[in-house]
């Protein structure tokens, strides 16, 4: 269980075990909420490496990459979505903590599904505009829709000539940007609703949204 700011809450061994059996016994049924603000385990790989001039180079980040070139690191930027879940690696871990909860949980019979925070911090979605420029993000969209993006490794300037032509030049252009984005969220709360189902199919999957803010 992680508390505020990704630490890692002492509580006593078995609690949560403890806790459904109370449940089940008063009727009551727990859907487990999810703010993923911050991760651990992609903290720990972000610390690993590569930094915003590693990033500029064309390495692989966990972190999203803005705009302007800026990765989410510890203390920055902290009104926007951390993690870039259109890196496998970050979706590897998303859906793995999926695995290890229902795997945990999900046979109790007062577990009830998941219910994930969607705020601009969440690292379950892009979580704005502002984000989502890195190298993979662009070359899976280039992938799946042929529109041929500016802006190559190692140029420095290649984030904001994308976010330029993407969000800027044409209003039909951004509007497909948009949509792509929604897709590949979509895709990746479908993968964890089928998880959900397949372990059960009385498990639930709830976004719960909140008020964005700057």
């Amino acid at each position: 269980v992680v508390g505020m700011a990704g630490k890692v809450s002492h509580n006593p061994p078995g609690w949560v075990d403890a806790a459904l059996e109370i449940f089940h016994e008063r009727g009551i049924s727990f859907i487990a909420g999810m703010a993923l603000n911050r991760i651990p385990t992609l903290d720990a790989t972000a610390r690993r490496g590569p930094d915003r001039d590693g990033v500029i180079e064309g390495k692989p980040s966990v972190l999203q990459v803005h705009w302007n070139g800026d990765v989410s690191e510890m203390g920055r930027l902290m009104n926007t979505a951390h993690y870039d879940i259109m890196n496998p690696d970050v979706e590897r871990v998303l859906l793995g903590a999926v695995d290890e909860i229902l795997e945990r949980y999900g046979d109790h019979p007062a577990f009830s599904g998941l219910s994930y925070w969607v705020q601009p911090r969440s690292s379950i979605w892009f979580g704005s505009l502002d984000c989502g420029y890195g190298d993979i993000t662009i070359q899976r969209f280039t992938k799946d829709t042929g529109i041929a993006v500016p802006g190559a490794a190692p140029d420095p300037g290649r984030f904001i000539k994308r976010y330029d032509f993407l969000v800027r030049s044409s209003a039909k252009r951004r509007e497909k940007w948009i949509a792509w984005r929604c897709e590949k969220v979509k895709e990746l709360w479908m993968k964890i609703h089928r998880r959900l189902q397949a372990k059960s199919p009385r498990l639930t999957l709830t976004m719960n949204t909140w008020a964005l803010w700057k």
